[in-house]
Formats: C-alpha cells, structure tokens, sequence
C-alpha cells in the first residue's frame, strides 16, 4: 500500500498495490495498480499484432512483466500477460471496479487464471477505458491456439477457424507444433495433401486412436475440415457445416 506521501511500497507476496483513485480502501493488496504508461509499454502501444481477441465491449492484448516487479519487459522475458481494456460502460466510477477485484480475489483458485492488477488513469487512455491485467495460460488455450494470427470475425474466417477445430480433432496436433519435424510443423501445410485424397486420410489420424474409430465418419469430417480451409468464396456456410456433422452423428450411432 502507499505510505504518507504516496509512495508504493510491497506486500507479502512482493506484488505492489496502490490505493484506487477515489482514496478510502483498497481493493486488495495483493493487485497491482499499473499505470497506462506501463499498459502502453508492456502491450507495445496496444499494436494490433498483441491483440488476441476484440468484442463490442472488451479488447484483449498480449504483453509481457517481470515475474517479481511487474514492471514492463521485452518480448519472451518474464511473464506473458492479458490486459484487457473495456468500455467506459464496462466500470462506471472506482468504487463499482472496486467490487469487481474483490469478487475477483474471492474466487481465486490455482486452476483459474490469476488477476495481477488494474489501471484507472482514465484520464490518460483513450474514452475513458478501464484496464485488468491477468496472468496468460502456461499451456494456453485453445481458442488462443486457433484464432491468433486470424483474428476478422466475418462469417467465412469463422468458418476458417471451425476447419482449424476439426483438424485438430483428427490428428491430436496443434496449430504450430515445434517438437516434430520441421516438415509438419505447421498444421495446415502438413495435412491438406493428404485432406485431398480420401485414401490417405488414415495417415493424418491420431495416432492415439490406434486405428478405433468409424473410417467413413472419419473421412467426412476429414473432406468438411478440408473444404472449411480453402480460399473464402469456396468456403461452405456454418450452417452446411452443420448439417455435414449431423449426419456424421447420425450415422455413428448405428456403427
């Protein structure tokens, strides 16, 4: 908590905390209240290449603290973080963002991910934003995995996505993949050859699976997965995606 004279001192778990604008309480000692000159820092100005997902009321940018100050760091050194920036509507005055890190404490828990801190220097962001910092996913998830890198939410890169979705599903592989060969590194690059010809769909599947599962069903999803990946305008709606998984379902519960 700041002293007498504002300073900033650390608590026990070596996190600074700062009291919110408003005076009176702070929400708790163990967030850190980051200025927006230290977001701007660590989210490299809020670039569109840190960006991980946007919405109609909250953006979402990569960056990256010091595992013990939290201070700003270089790209790969220390912690990667999310700060999400929301609308002005999101938290209306100090007291209603107060609440909001205090529930936010209350649900800590080692299986969800880690709030580190906030910034309420409205006055220096842009519309007034409200900003939370947290901790970004060791294994990462798997939206994350999909969607970074392609983030135009127009209906055909969603269709995009979901053929990055199936893939995955068939082959038990991630999107980049650095432990194997250089040659199937990349997900896509790999396995289109062989979505193109139904004969070779066998040697895309997980391994895993040890040959144990509907070879037909297999290869549909295989040929939709495939016709979700090419160019926009070949591209099948979501909803002729959908109709191709039902009847996949349909007919693997006679099998």
């Amino acid at each position: 908590m700041p002293d007498k004279d504002g300073a900033m001192s650390n608590n026990k778990d070596g996190v600074l905390a700062q009291e919110l604008p408003s005076g009176g309480q702070t929400p708790t000692p163990s967030f850190k209240q980051f200025t927006f000159t230290e977001l701007k820092s660590i989210t490299k100005n809020f670039s569109n290449e840190r960006i991980l997902s946007e919405g109609s009321h909250v953006v979402a940018c990569e960056g990256w603290i010091d595992e013990k100050t939290y201070n700003p760091s270089e790209v790969g050194v220390g912690m990667a973080v999310v700060v999400k920036k929301f609308t002005p509507n999101e938290f209306q005055d100090p007291p209603g963002l107060r609440q909001i890190l205090d529930f936010l404490r209350e649900c800590s828990h080692p299986n969800l991910v880690k709030l580190l801190g906030y910034c309420t220097e409205s006055k220096y962001s842009e519309a007034n934003n409200m900003f939370l910092v947290h901790e970004y996913m060791q294994k990462r998830s798997l939206d994350n995995h999909l969607f970074r890198g392609y983030m135009d939410s127009n209906a055909r890169s969603d269709v995009y996505c979901f053929g990055v979705v199936l893939l995955q599903l068939l082959t038990g592989r991630r999107v980049d993949d650095s432990s194997g060969p250089s040659s199937e590194r990349n997900l896509m690059s790999w396995a289109m050859p062989y979505l193109t010809d139904e004969r070779r769909h066998e040697k895309i599947m997980d391994a895993r699976l040890n040959d144990e599962y509907p070879s037909r069903g297999a290869s549909r999803v295989a040929l939709l997965a495939r016709s979700c990946l090419l160019y926009p305008e070949a591209r099948p709606s979501m909803e002729e995606v959908l109709k191709v998984l039902k009847k996949v379902s349909a007919k693997a519960k006679y099998i």
